[in-house]
């Protein structure tokens, strides 16, 4: 089968954030398969890439409004996700090809061109159930296998990080990712290092504190978490926390925002509201005192996620089969 995924950013191209990830990593699994992958870009790529190939998939690089009806034809199947949705939808209606749209929250807008798709792939079931849209497909959690996303440490937890992973402010249309606990917390433990990693979008808070170290946008999210001791998810919006799952695969205990998505991928060491600023206190002590537990608990509840996971990639192999 032939599946061109359709999007404005991909992976490589100055934006890996969440979906981004998530949607390289089912074309990957696709490609495994023996499916034939490739990417169109919606819009030029973020950081000015042409066409490039990535894991063997190539990835054609925007050229004009018309590149849709000159792409899509040549492909069995069309993966869209996020604003370029709308326009997959459009256009496969006209050419009679399957569309399968990746939903990744349950904003108003995402409710809006979900009803446009034949099929949704939910990235976790409260996603899924809160949707007003009625559709077929299924829900794969993200693709994330502990045997890729572990790393190994150089010291130990004391000398590394506490670390946030994208400093978002919430400024109209993103989301406010937790920088206030990040902040507050380092205020509260000049003692510990804290490290904050800028995002792929949105306006960044940057405040310049002595054991605070900001450092760039990253593809290469492993060398952040060979750096981390202890990862904050303290975001005020969080459809799954992907991050939260990463990090355990390498035992790294983190603190999330109880909310349901994170809840429900259930490997974060605790669940504390956004602005209960003495509970984030309190969390962090006590997972630096019971480190040792709060590590094992993490890589073991990574790879029961990883099981379920591949209980629903095999759901989704299923579905593109009907197709």
């Amino acid at each position: 089968m032939k599946i061109l995924s359709y999007g404005s950013n991909y992976v490589s191209t100055g934006h890996n954030a969440g979906a981004e990830t998530t949607l390289h990593d089912l074309n990957r699994e696709c490609k495994r398969q023996g499916h034939s992958v490739s990417h169109l870009g919606s819009r030029a790529f973020k950081d000015g890439s042409g066409s490039f190939v990535v894991d063997g998939i190539k990835v054609q690089a925007h050229g004009s409004k018309q590149d849709p009806f000159l792409y899509f034809p040549g492909a069995d199947v069309i993966f869209s996700q996020l604003e370029s949705s709308a326009r997959a939808s459009l256009v496969t209606a006209q050419l009679g090809k399957p569309h399968i749209q990746l939903v990744h929250n349950t904003t108003e807008f995402s409710q809006g061109i979900a009803k446009y798709a034949d099929y949704l792939v939910w990235n976790c079931e409260n996603t899924r159930s809160s949707m007003e849209v009625s559709k077929p497909g299924v829900t794969v959690y993200p693709l994330i296998d502990p045997a890729r996303y572990h790393v190994d440490f150089d010291v130990d937890p004391s000398e590394r990080y506490v670390t946030l992973i994208n400093l978002s402010d919430g400024t109209d249309p993103f989301y406010d990712k937790g920088f206030r606990v990040f902040y507050w917390l380092a205020r509260r433990f000049p003692d510990l290092r804290f490290l904050g990693v800028r995002g792929a979008y949105g306006n960044q808070a940057i405040q310049d504190l002595p054991n605070v170290t900001i450092v760039d946008h990253t593809a290469n999210i492993l060398e952040v978490y060979r750096k981390t001791a202890v990862l904050l998810v303290p975001s005020t919006v969080e459809s799954f926390g992907r991050v939260a799952v990463e990090a355990a695969a390498s035992g790294i205990p983190s603190l999330s925002s109880d909310l349901p998505g994170p809840r429900e991928a259930g490997c974060s060491y605790a669940y504390i509201h956004p602005e209960d600023m003495f509970v984030w206190e309190g969390a962090l002590e006590n997972v630096f005192r019971h480190y040792e537990k709060a590590s094992v608990i993490a890589a073991e509840r990574s790879r029961v996620l990883w099981m379920k996971t591949k209980e629903q990639i095999e759901s989704f192999l299923s579905l593109l089969e009907r197709l």
